[in-house]
């Protein structure tokens, strides 16, 4: 099928849909329900701006500033014999080279004063980032609630911005202006369609063209693009008994029976108990996932024979018994691995809050990294966002303990400023050892993390990257839409919505369906450490979908574009 053609079936086919100027005009009657920041819309380069009032007025104080010295400068050159009688030398070409300085910078921020939705380019642009549409996930468009109503925030590793703020009374129309973003970052606009003669089919071996209006169905169930994404959580599917040619019943008696099996397994193995429940986990997973993990242990694996020794010391250490009533003893031990996993940086974040003086009372301290964790994770806040989530975390905390808990509060504020905040790169670090020592909780880990360090020394240098391991956590959250689809939580056609881009960033990884699925069992088998006794029912279900004619490896090709079509 040639451009020209997919072209006239995009604009035949969105006669049900309404115009991208329609659904503009609306998000600009909700905008009038923002109490911080603005929504401008531009019909010819077809853009929509998110941009704050404060931004703007701080780029018309450097034009203002420009142009008066621009003038002082022309007025200097019409005065300069009044001027020189005074034993002024003058002109002052200082004016001029103040607003030339003044007027580049303008040029230089103007672009940078708000984030733009390029529906031309399909892509959100802020400053000089770009991120494209088909890579973002509607569930990094977030609302967050706060204090004073709900913030509306795009919460992407490649961009984080907040757009805007609605105050509480506005909860729906803030609900609203996420729904029509949505809308529009999944939308086929024919705009976007390269214009021309039409192009010469794309030739895939063994499936046709490549594209999806030219491949079956999966008999009466499925589109190719939806058995694609089906196909990039399989192995999970699979292993934990569900079919991979449909989303999964939601009527009839197998509907019940789907329906009580995905709300015991998503309660049961990931303490889901509801569609909120849900997008957090996919969220934790394709932001963070095992993957960060995995990178931490592969630093220890190239470290020396001795310091990999003493490193699987102090984890049995943590989890002596003998040592339960030797708080020194383990303060020694879990310094030694933290340095070995984190380096020096590790130590002193731990050093500063994690160590807790012995005057603070844990159960406070507990309470407010509980309360705090989550508005010191967004790294586009600042000092004056965080004041309102301070005073409530302090209130929280006079509540519980009273006076001596609001003075150990207090001192934990000023410990967690002093090496936390105010150093560069040390937030992120926080987390960090925050989910490592809950892991330390667990009395499996050290034998899990010992074989993977095990697996990681023996795979060698490089065996970990950014992107290697990202099927195992992505094709996990595909299967957490399809549970919560099951259980009633999601309706179809949200969680299609909800994994399409997913399955894009898992096709933007790999180069094949056998690429992706060894470094999916290459990710499970890191994860239990070689310890679950369970990782070969998952090699057999890779085994059976690469031998299984009427699988979606076999019957779709691996660079099928992943349009929407259904």
């Amino acid at each position: 099928m040639g451009s020209q053609t997919m072209t006239a079936a995009a604009q035949s086919g969105g006669g049900h849909e309404r115009s991208i100027a329609e659904v503009a005009a609306e998000l600009l009657g909700f905008a009038r329900a923002m109490d911080d920041g603005r929504l401008d819309y531009d019909r010819r380069t077809v853009r929509l701006t998110f941009g704050s009032a404060n931004g703007d007025g701080m780029l018309a104080v450097i034009v203002i500033l420009a142009a008066v010295s621009l003038v002082a400068g022309v007025v200097s050159l019409f005065l300069i014999n009044d001027l020189a009688l005074l034993g002024l030398s003058l002109p002052d070409w200082s004016f001029f080279a103040l607003a030339l300085v003044l007027l580049c910078l303008a040029l230089w921020a103007a672009p940078r004063s708000g984030t733009h939705f390029d529906l031309r380019q399909r892509a959100v642009i802020h400053g000089g980032a770009s991120l494209p549409f088909d890579r973002i996930l509607p569930a990094q468009l977030e609302l967050t609630p706060d204090d004073d109503g709900v913030a509306l925030s795009l919460e992407h590793p490649d961009l984080n911005r907040r757009l805007a703020h609605f105050p509480a009374a506005k909860m729906e129309a803030a609900q609203a202006v996420r729904a029509r973003l949505v809308e529009l970052l999944e939308r086929r606009l024919p705009f976007t369609r390269p214009a021309g003669p039409a192009s010469a089919p794309r030739q895939t071996t063994g499936a046709g063209t490549g594209l999806s209006a030219d491949l079956p169905k999966a008999p009466g169930r499925l589109t190719p693009v939806q058995g694609w994404i089906i196909g990039a959580g399989a192995i999970f599917a699979r292993a934990n008994g569900h079919p991979v040619d449909r989303l999964g019943e939601v009527s009839g008696p197998l509907g019940a029976l789907g329906r009580r099996k995905a709300v015991a397994l998503l309660r049961e193995g990931w303490g889901i108990v509801g569609g909120e429940d849900v997008d957090g986990q996919v969220m934790s997973l394709i932001t963070r996932g095992h993957r960060e993990d995995f990178g931490f242990t592969a630093r220890v694996a190239e470290l020396s024979e001795g310091e990999r020794v003493r490193y699987g010391r102090a984890l049995h250490a943590l989890t002596d018994s003998g040592l339960a009533n030797d708080p020194a003893a383990r303060q020694r031990a879990l310094a030694d691995l933290i340095a070995l996993r984190y380096g020096p940086q590790g130590l002193q974040v731990m050093g500063g809050v994690l160590r807790r003086a012995p005057e603070t009372d844990p159960a406070v301290v507990d309470l407010v990294e509980t309360a705090m964790l989550g508005p010191l994770w967004d790294p586009e806040v600042d000092a004056d966002e965080l004041e309102p989530h301070w005073a409530r975390a302090r209130e929280m905390v006079g509540t519980e303990f009273g006076d001596e808990g609001l003075s150990a509060f207090d001192a934990w504020r000023a410990a967690f400023t002093r090496d936390v905040i105010e150093v560069p790169g040390a937030l992120e670090l926080y987390v960090q050892l925050r989910i490592f020592l809950h892991q330390l909780a667990d009395p499996d880990f050290p034998a899990e993390e010992l074989g993977r360090l095990r697996l990681l020394e023996a795979a060698g240098p490089g065996a970990v990257t950014h992107d290697r391991h990202m099927a195992w956590d992505f094709g996990r959250a595909l299967m957490l839409i399809r549970w919560g689809h099951m259980a009633g939580w999601i309706d179809a056609d949200d969680a299609w919505m909800r994994m399409l881009p997913i399955a894009r960033e898992i096709q933007s990884a790999y180069g094949s369906w056998t690429d992706m699925a060894a470094a999916y069992l290459e990710g499970r088998a890191l994860w239990s450490g070689g310890r679950d006794g369970d990782q070969p029912a998952f090699e057999k279900a890779a085994a059976e979908l690469e031998a299984d004619p009427d699988s979606p490896w076999n019957r779709l090709p691996w660079d099928l574009p992943l349009e929407k079509d259904w």
